[in-house]
């Protein structure tokens, strides 16, 4: 069941009704609607940087206890969002209202991102995820004038998302190796290398879709689409994976799981076959250097 924090008033409620029919219907990312079907999201109305420190911290509380993934902070002023005129307006009143110095820049580019340590649903031990990134989401993220026009970006709401690939991953392998046990607490090695290959099949064409879903909302005549590579070991896009606010829209090369998911499960066989702790600090690369291939500026 979505958790819910600081709903209000009937505003807030409806705000919730309208986020609620875009995650389960509308959203481009299929991770992010698996995650919210399967009712591991927060839902949090904020409106000021104490708002959010205290549903970060709500958010913390429910990873540690394994009842959430996911958490969308919704900005409160739906009205005074819809009125900002450009992507960068909406950006700007996420990070000059909403994020505190609970989350950390790690790159010019706007990186944000929280390193948690939770439950590992694969070992069922505690590791750390350094890849709890927040992402801002906004209506004007189709305005095909604006310089940082980008449809993956597009929310009816002004909110931002905070997820992990890697621990929706490491669920998504739990629940497969939950669906094969025979008797309760055991598995194979084999039978969990298994199911690991499995989970990646699976997240890897989840992946593809996404990519092909935003890819599709995308004016080509603005903005080059999302698309995977010919070979499905990358995917492209215009935006780095993933940016919080970015101020230039460059053409970004990242990998598919196909190809980083290789090292992650490399690290749980080695836990298995060793018992050398988890490490995934290094497993999910950034996006390669940002290269300028096209001109994404609008015309004149």
């Amino acid at each position: 069941m979505t958790q819910l924090y600081g709903v209000k008033t009937e505003e807030d409620r409806a705000l919730v009704e309208l986020v609620d029919g875009w995650m389960r219907k509308q959203v481009g990312c299929l991770f992010g609607r698996r995650e919210y079907a399967k009712g591991r999201y927060l839902l949090a109305v904020v409106e000021t940087k104490s708002d959010f420190e205290e549903a970060n911290r709500l958010y913390l509380e429910d990873i540690a206890v394994g009842t959430v993934s996911s958490c969308l902070y919704i900005y409160r002023n739906h009205g005074a969002a819809t009125k900002l005129k450009t992507v960068g307006d909406a950006v700007d009143v996420l990070k000059n209202e909403i994020i505190s110095n609970t989350v950390t820049s790690k790159n010019k580019l706007g990186h944000l991102s929280q390193s948690i340590s939770a439950r590992c649903p694969i070992s069922e031990r505690k590791i750390e995820y350094y890849d709890f990134d927040l992402v801002a989401f906004y209506p004007q993220a189709l305005i095909e004038d604006d310089p940082l026009y980008d449809p993956s970006n597009f929310a009816p709401v002004l909110c931002i998302n905070q997820t992990s690939d890697l621990y929706g991953f490491s669920l998504l392998v739990e629940e497969l190796i939950e669906s094969k046990r025979e008797t309760p607490g055991e598995n194979s090695d084999a039978s969990k290398e298994q199911m690991l290959r499995k989970a990646q099949r699976i997240w890897h064409d989840l992946a593809k879709r996404t990519i092909n879903n935003y890819g599709k909302l995308t004016n080509p005549r603005r903005l080059c689409p999302a698309h995977v590579s010919v070979d499905e070991n990358y995917y492209i896009t215009q935006h780095d994976e993933a940016a919080f606010g970015e101020t230039e829209k460059l053409e970004h090369i990242s990998e598919m799981p196909a190809i980083y998911l290789e090292r992650v499960i490399d690290e749980w066989l080695s836990f298995f076959g060793t018992g050398r702790e988890v490490s995934l600090k290094h497993v999910v690369r950034p996006a390669l250097c940002p290269v300028r291939v096209r001109n994404t500026a609008v015309p004149a």
